[in-house]
């Protein structure tokens, strides 16, 4: 599931204009710069009925965008909003069965660093099955 939804995210022209490629899981690569946006799975179970294990996965994605001015994260954020909210596909063989956006919030990130980035995270609890 995580490298199907990376790459989902990736082919969506109107993200990639905001961000280009900087998608990822969970660390920023070294010397990369921003915008960007980081994804992190945060939790996960994998569903049964009575019958056995149905094949079927959720999976709470949490995708952070990072950005030096807030509205560009907020844009960032409401372009991977409109990529998923909703929506049922099927990518790189993965079942994407529902993706339902769970949570919002926004914070400033002010480590002793140079470049202070706005951040805004929104929660995903999606649906999956396949490799």
């Amino acid at each position: 599931m995580e490298e199907a939804l990376l790459q989902y995210l990736r082919a969506y022209a109107p993200l990639t204009a905001l961000i280009a490629a900087r998608t990822y899981w969970i660390v920023l690569p070294q010397g990369y710069g921003n915008p960007y946006l980081l994804l992190t799975r945060i939790s996960g179970l994998r569903d049964t009925t009575f019958e056995g294990a149905s094949g079927f996965s959720q999976s709470r994605v949490q995708c952070d965008a990072y950005a030096q001015a807030y509205l560009t994260a907020k844009e960032i954020a409401r372009t991977v909003e409109e990529r998923l909210s909703g929506k049922t596909f099927t990518y790189q063989g993965i079942n994407f069965a529902g993706c339902f956006l769970d949570s919002e919030r926004d914070t400033f990130e002010n480590e002793a660093t140079p470049v202070k980035l706005f951040r805004t995270s929104i929660d995903f609890l999606i649906w999956h099955r396949g490799v």
